[in-house]
């Protein structure tokens, strides 16, 4: 008994062809997917190119803004050289209006200072002692006499004479009397005097150590004339006190002895 035999197709191979297939179909799936996916932003609310020009809107926003930012850095910058122009003109000005002050009180006091010289309130006419003051000197046990001899302006003639300093006091447990001969480096016994209106005359004196003042006598000798020795006494403590309390309140002290230009306090000799 014979086998029947069934007929045989022939088929060319192509394996590639279903590598070709797969992509084709994931291709498809992922489209159909970003579809999908674009479909339900839209559905959503969310339009691309609408967003892309919203985006497009804020940067050019952005540029604005950084522009506005650094013309404001620029403004800002412009400001403060101002403000430092106008703070230095400010403090030029202050200090121009404290220096006009000061010299308008320095002048104030010189104007004082020649009323009492011209117009003295006792009305004398003779050689008076306009003003004397003492200020610590720059050692130790050191002191600046300041005096200040005038006369009436209607006087004709020049005052001239001497002037005496002495202090009293107390060393090694007696009574000691200094005259300026023992007071001052130079040595000199008196101090000469010669003007027509007023003069100013100022020294140191050198206190010894273990000499302890009192009392300050002044005396003023006219030479020339009949008129009598000016004598004046001071307790040392009442002109120490009133250096104290001008340092303390931060003032010249005897203001009528203090003048901005001493050369024109003395008459041509």
């Amino acid at each position: 008994m014979s086998r029947r035999l069934e007929p045989l197709a022939i088929r060319p191979h192509r394996p590639w062809l279903r590598w070709a297939l797969a992509l084709g179909v994931a291709a498809l799936a992922a489209a159909l997917v970003w579809g999908a996916f674009d479909y339900g932003r839209a559905r959503g609310g969310y339009d691309r190119r609408a967003a892309e020009a919203v985006r497009l809107t804020l940067e050019a926003e952005i540029e604005r803004l950084r522009g506005e930012r650094d013309a404001l850095r620029v403004r800002l910058a412009q400001v403060e050289r101002e403000r430092a122009v106008d703070r230095a003109a400010h403090e030029r000005l202050q200090a121009l209006v404290d220096g006009l002050q000061a010299e308008n009180g320095r002048l104030r006091e010189t104007l004082a200072f020649y009323e009492r010289v011209v117009g003295p309130r006792d009305g004398r006419r003779g050689l008076r002692v306009q003003s004397f003051a003492l200020e610590p000197g720059g050692g130790p046990r050191e002191w600046r006499y300041k005096l200040v001899l005038a006369q009436s302006p209607r006087r004709r003639r020049l005052a001239r004479g001497v002037v005496d300093l002495v202090v009293e006091g107390e060393r090694g447990g007696a009574v000691a009397r200094l005259g300026l001969a023992e007071l001052v480096a130079e040595g000199e016994a008196k101090v000469p005097f010669r003007f027509r209106y007023f003069q100013y005359l100022e020294g140191t004196l050198r206190l010894p150590d273990g000499f302890v003042p009192r009392r300050l006598v002044l005396r003023v000798s006219p030479r020339g004339t009949k008129e009598a020795v000016l004598e004046r006494t001071w307790s040392w403590s009442e002109l120490t006190e009133e250096v104290a309390d001008v340092a303390g309140q931060q003032a010249p002290a005897h203001g009528a002895d203090r003048d901005p230009d001493r050369a024109q306090h003395r008459d041509p000799r």
